[in-house]
């Protein structure tokens, strides 16, 4: 039973190469601030969790103070908030936005396997390309991450809790794992997380 469920979250939660591509650059332009962001693995095997993120702006070029993951193109999907970056070859936007000025918060899903996919935010100086602060902020079982405005800050729903296999659920599958909304805020230039109802 547990081998066939940790099988389901290998197949479900491994990204897809034909739809994804595992190196990628974002053009990125807050307030009066234009730079680029690489996620770049320098085997170019993303499968290594060994991805750095490069901030480019004008002749300035420099490695953000970030874990090495296997980092993931994170879309943004959601109505009524704008992105400040995107990816040239790609229609959809970024989930990163303004959140002060010259600062830009970052949402974005890396491999969480064999398990699913995890999501962290970093807020980033947009003049200096500085990382400000950055946190995980959970787990995800969805392709996509919408990011919406709430209040003061943002909110998404991520996973909060999981069933027991044995006693609450008959099957291996996402039916065991539950979504809540969650409130992500910037106070004093650090990231804040909390539950809440909606």
């Amino acid at each position: 039973m547990k081998e066939l469920f940790f099988a389901f979250l290998i197949l479900g939660s491994a990204p897809c190469f034909s739809e994804e591509k595992c190196q990628f650059t974002l053009n990125c332009k807050s307030d009066k601030e234009t730079f680029n962001l690489s996620f770049e693995s320098p085997t170019k095997d993303c499968s290594e969790d060994n991805m750095e993120v490069f901030f480019t702006k004008d002749t300035v070029s420099k490695k953000l103070d970030l874990s090495k993951n296997w980092y993931l193109y994170t879309k943004h999907v959601s109505k009524g908030l704008n992105s400040v970056c995107n990816d040239s070859s790609r229609i959809e936007g970024f989930t990163a936005f303004r959140s002060a000025e010259n600062r830009v918060l970052f949402f974005i899903k890396h491999s969480g396997r064999p398990s699913y996919d995890k999501v962290n935010a970093f807020l980033l100086d947009s003049k200096s390309g500085t990382v400000i602060d950055s946190m995980e902020l959970g787990t995800t079982k969805n392709n996509y991450v919408a990011v919406f405005s709430h209040k003061n800050g943002f909110k998404a729903r991520l996973i909060r809790d999981s069933l027991s296999l044995d006693n609450q659920v008959n099957c291996d599958c996402d039916a065991a794992f539950i979504d809540d909304w969650m409130q992500i805020t910037v106070v004093k230039d650090k990231i804040k997380k909390s539950w809440i109802k909606k």
